[in-house]
């Protein structure tokens, strides 16, 4: 986080239950964190700001390059390699039309594995900008609508 207003607002609340509110949408993804009586949540940015993107939202892209998987901003910024778009969108049942977005996906590497990827990333990312949920009952709240 730029201003690492989670890391000192942590301080002193460890063990207390967290509320993860995860919201892995088309465009972006976003994050909302609640700790047990608190009244409020906070944002929790998972990266740099993006162009295009509010300050607090994640691009919610994948980019294939060289055998390697690039998340969010990274992914944004590849100029090599291929970019998955609308991930969410490709996890529904697949048109009998030809699609050259979805056929662009390498064999064995479909779109629930980058999902899977993806959302493994973003939490990965939400542990290291919030170590105490490695101490602390978590709560996963995950919204794709």
């Amino acid at each position: 986080m730029g201003d690492n207003s989670t890391s000192k607002s942590t301080q002193g609340k460890s063990n207390r239950p967290i509320v993860i509110g995860l919201d892995f949408g088309t465009f972006s993804t976003k994050v909302l964190l609640r700790r047990r009586g608190d009244k409020e949540a906070e944002l929790v940015q998972l990266d740099a700001p993006v162009e295009g993107y509010p300050w607090f939202a994640n691009p919610s892209l994948v980019c294939l390059d060289r055998d390697r998987l690039y998340f969010g901003r990274e992914a944004s910024l590849k100029k090599t390699g291929i970019v998955f778009h609308s991930l969410k969108v490709r996890l529904l049942p697949p048109r009998l039309e030809r699609d050259p977005e979805t056929d662009s996906f390498p064999v064995g590497l479909g779109p629930d594995c980058l999902v899977a990827c993806y959302l493994g990333w973003a939490l990965q990312r939400i542990k290291h900008l919030v170590p105490e949920v490695a101490t602390s009952p978590v709560f996963l709240n995950v919204a794709a609508p």
